[in-house]
């Protein structure tokens, strides 16, 4: 086909026309179904929102779920840690009472932050509490005048009652 020049307006009009219809039928073809993807497309959108809002509905109760467990674990931890830390500085003070012959019924009253603190209290305390060494009593040697002595005091005592 030869090229044929242009020369008058209602050439260029048909000209243009013609090619404005090609071009109309080749989009009309092409997006024929363009309504029907449309309306797929929008019901997708739909579905998809709502599987979503549902999914995130859920993950956000499992997360308040895991979230209300966390807090349960922290509380009971830190309860067992306070508990553990209470054993171990009555075991610490118990331990040292014993060293410095304080007796275990004392032992809660002894303070300091440290163990060495601690330690310094029950040296201090220790000379107040110490158990006294009273010397045993001395042995006459004679158990059997001893006993008779005492027999003879009470019977004295019991005479002395019945008016004998």
């Amino acid at each position: 086909m030869a090229f044929k020049t242009i020369e008058t307006q209602e050439e260029l009009d048909k000209v243009i026309g013609e090619r404005l219809k090609r071009e109309r039928e080749t989009v009309e073809k092409k997006y024929a179904d363009y309504e029907t993807l449309q309306e797929k497309a929008g019901k997708y959108d739909e579905i998809s929102s709502k599987n979503y809002e549902g999914q995130i509905e859920k993950l956000n109760e499992q997360l308040e779920a895991a979230n209300e467990k966390l807090a349960g674990h922290d509380k009971e931890v830190s309860e067992l840690t306070l508990r553990a830390t209470g054993a171990e500085a009555r075991l610490l003070k118990v331990q040292i009472a014993n060293e410095n012959g304080i007796p275990y019924e004392l032992a809660d009253r002894l303070t300091g932050d440290s163990e060495e603190d601690i330690r310094k209290d029950a040296e201090a305390f220790s000379k107040f509490v110490s158990p006294q060494q009273t010397p045993p009593p001395l042995f006459s040697g004679d158990t059997t005048q001893q006993a008779m002595s005492q027999d003879a005091q009470y019977q004295e005592l019991l005479d002395g009652i019945l008016g004998q």
